[in-house]
């Protein structure tokens, strides 16, 4: 289970790029050490993230083209940069 991240949303607007070395670049080197373990202990990676990556109102969508990611502030991108990775 991954729950790790820099968080205060506040202090992401000063220091965007600690954000970005903490929550995108820690993501990876976790999701790279898992695949290093090459064991069957690992068999899920939990990653958690937060509700300002994701759209508040569905509603409006029209289109299957339209990204369910729009987050809002420095923290949310760098939270939805790792899901990404995560993703991957």
């Amino acid at each position: 289970m991954h729950f790790a991240a820099q968080s205060h949303m506040d202090n992401s607007f000063g220091n965007s790029y600690e954000f970005t070395k903490n929550n995108i670049k820690g993501t990876r080197a976790l999701l790279e050490a898992c695949m290093r373990a090459q064991t069957t202990e690992i068999r899920r990676f939990l990653h958690v993230s937060m509700d300002e990556v994701y759209r508040e109102n569905f509603s409006d969508l029209n289109t299957e083209h339209v990204s369910f990611l729009t987050p809002t502030n420095p923290y949310a991108a760098t939270k939805a940069g790792a899901e990404m990775l995560v993703m991957a």
